[in-house]
């Protein structure tokens, strides 16, 4: 699969080929369709080495859309084929915004 990965530190990301990674039993395997870049990326692009605790390379983006295609053992209630959005960040799931299904909120942040 292709992925836009940050190689070195305050230098341009680029496209590269990395194996589809084997789903864990309480993990689902997503088809990315699209994929944001947040300002958060562009922080990781302009920082200097050691300003984040990242091992490089790694793939930027953590707000995605796409369909599952391979749900683990315990991945929960999802299905292959259910299209999905993930925002990856920081939850407590405990505040009110998280029990609400506004994590997006999160007063833990």
């Amino acid at each position: 699969m292709t992925a836009f990965r940050m190689v070195a530190w305050q230098q341009p990301a680029e496209f590269q080929d990395v194996p589809i990674p084997a789903v864990d039993p309480d993990q689902v395997l997503v088809e990315v369709a699209a994929i944001g870049l947040c300002h958060t990326d562009v922080h990781f692009l302009h920082a200097p080495p050691g300003a984040f605790p990242y091992t490089l390379p790694f793939t930027l983006g953590h707000e995605i859309a796409g369909t599952v295609v391979e749900v683990g053992d315990d991945g929960g209630p999802l299905r292959a084929g259910d299209r999905v959005v993930v925002a990856l960040g920081p939850r407590c799931w405990r505040c009110l915004a998280c029990l609400r299904g506004e994590d997006n909120t999160c007063s833990a942040r």
